[in-house]
């Protein structure tokens, strides 16, 4: 099928997901006023801010993609799935009123590419393809605002969709804080769906993510 010599563009895109979460953020659980947090219980959330510089420790999270086709008026599709788990973990965010700073910002990772493929809506094939990959270093900033006391809106990020290609600007995301103790936890999802011309046939590429990054200060 010719849907597996994409593997190139769905490794990418798996990438993609697992790096442009290290710059991007979506509807954040902030407990109380970060900006102005309560004296107290420090492993309340509503007691902890999350203005500073916080030290990037691990990511973790699965990445997925989704390749769609038309063979000769018989559609093919290619799903895949890649679990990631951070090593070699370095870099910085850092916080303030309107700004949020990442400052060389990378990780490792090993993990497995697990897909199946369906032509006309059946499984017909599956596989998977170990994958070990080093991050590129990110430095990136990017305004927000606070919307309400458990919400920010981030403007803009950007995203490698493969590894020395140029970036690419993302839509505007947000995320989902949560703590413990001193840790702060950033869930963030996404996606992004783009077309690919192979060879004069159109492929439809959607990647999404779901990651949680881990920083201490």
């Amino acid at each position: 099928m010719r849907v597996k010599k994409l593997q190139p563009y769905l490794l990418a895109l798996l990438i993609a997901g697992a790096v442009s979460c290290q710059k991007e953020v979506e509807d954040i659980d902030l407990g109380d006023d970060p900006f102005n947090p309560t004296p107290g219980n420090p492993s309340n959330p509503s007691n902890n801010s999350i203005i500073g510089t916080w030290r990037f420790v691990k990511l973790i999270g699965v990445s997925s993609t989704m390749l769609e086709m038309n063979e000769s008026g018989v559609s093919t599709k290619m799903v895949s799935i890649m679990n990631i788990d951070s090593k070699d973990e370095a870099g910085t965010l850092k916080i303030d009123e309107t700004t949020m700073s990442t400052n060389g910002v990378k990780y490792s990772a090993s993990s497995t590419v697990q897909s199946t493929m369906y032509v006309a809506g059946i499984p017909v094939d599956n596989f998977t393809m170990p994958y070990d990959f080093v991050s590129p270093s990110t430095s990136a900033s990017t305004n927000y605002r606070k919307i309400s006391a458990d919400s920010i809106f981030v403007e803009s990020s950007f995203m490698d969709l493969n590894q020395g290609a140029s970036p690419v600007q993302t839509l505007a995301s947000g995320a989902k804080i949560s703590w413990a103790k001193d840790t702060m936890i950033l869930r963030m999802r996404g996606q992004q769906t783009q077309t690919i011309d192979d060879a004069g046939t159109p492929v439809k590429a959607t990647a999404q993510f779901d990651f949680r990054a881990k920083y201490v200060k």
